[in-house]
């Protein structure tokens, strides 16, 4: 199961990517914070149903903050360049365009990144594979 069906992965404040329902045919994603989790179950097959702080409703596609999280931990170490061929400043602009919402996950050069199941960001396997991970969310959180 991937990471979106699941309620632990999804809290108050996360930035998400969620499908409303007017969209599920062409499958058209809506980027936003959650305000509200709306599923009580643990688990939901189809994602876990959230409303955004400025009301629209759908179902969890994907937790933004994970993935730059998982990003940023590479982008940090040289293992993958963002919108530059020097690793330092392929973390900062990153950093910069995290704070303005911006990213462009296109913009990666060198490696991709798998969404893992079961993954939240505090579990001891997302640590061991992002090994900054938790300093890469301090600074972006900041």
């Amino acid at each position: 199961m991937e990471n979106h069906m699941y309620r632990r992965n999804i809290r108050p404040g996360s930035r998400v990517k969620i499908i409303l329902k007017k969209d599920q045919k062409s499958g058209k994603l809506t980027e936003g914070y959650v305000d509200r989790i709306l599923t009580n179950r643990p688990v939901h097959t189809r994602g876990i149903k959230v409303m955004l702080k400025d009301g629209q409703v759908g179902r969890g596609s994907m937790d933004l903050n994970v993935i730059y999280i998982m990003v940023g931990s590479k982008i940090k170490t040289g293992d993958m360049l963002y919108q530059s061929d020097n690793k330092k400043e392929s973390w900062e602009i990153f950093q910069r365009d995290y704070r303005l919402g911006e990213v462009e996950l296109d913009q990666l050069k060198y490696g991709f990144v798998d969404i893992y199941e079961e993954y939240s960001v505090s579990s001891r396997e997302f640590s061991e594979e992002f090994f900054e991970s938790e300093i890469v969310q301090k600074t972006l959180m900041e």
